[in-house]
């Protein structure tokens, strides 16, 4: 993918190779050149017009900042992300975000975030909706 971002497309491939980038930093605990290639992801996809890498690199950005311990960086990306989805169409998606936004914002019990998606997430799963 880097070379397809260096030399085949950059508009296809910069934001989602930066991205990647991004989760190997923090895989590999260098949060400060993390926390600023999430950011140059998100600010690549938006500049390239991609809006789904966008709302994928906010929500990941979203869940390194909650890790880090900054909530209110964490919500602020999670909201970017909710309306980027939601302006790409994926209304389930933005729907599950705004509910995870709810929680995370009016919960004083500190829940994690993985608890509420995992929660969420089973409500995408075909076997147990009833509706399919």
């Amino acid at each position: 993918m880097k070379l397809w971002a260096e030399q085949g497309s950059p508009w296809n491939f910069q934001q989602k190779y930066t991205l990647l980038r991004a989760e190997e930093l923090y895989c590999s605990c260098n949060m400060a050149a993390a926390k600023q290639t999430y950011i140059n992801a998100i600010a690549l996809a938006r500049s390239h017009k991609v809006i789904n890498d966008e709302a994928l690199a906010s929500e990941l950005a979203a869940k390194f900042f909650y890790d880090m311990g900054d909530m209110q960086s964490s919500i602020e990306y999670f909201r970017l992300a909710h309306e980027k989805y939601g302006e790409w169409g994926a209304c389930k998606k933005a729907s599950l975000l705004f509910q995870l936004i709810s929680e995370m914002g009016n919960c004083s019990r500190g829940l994690p975030y993985r608890h509420l998606v995992a929660e969420a997430q089973q409500d995408l799963n075909p076997r147990k909706r009833r509706d399919v």
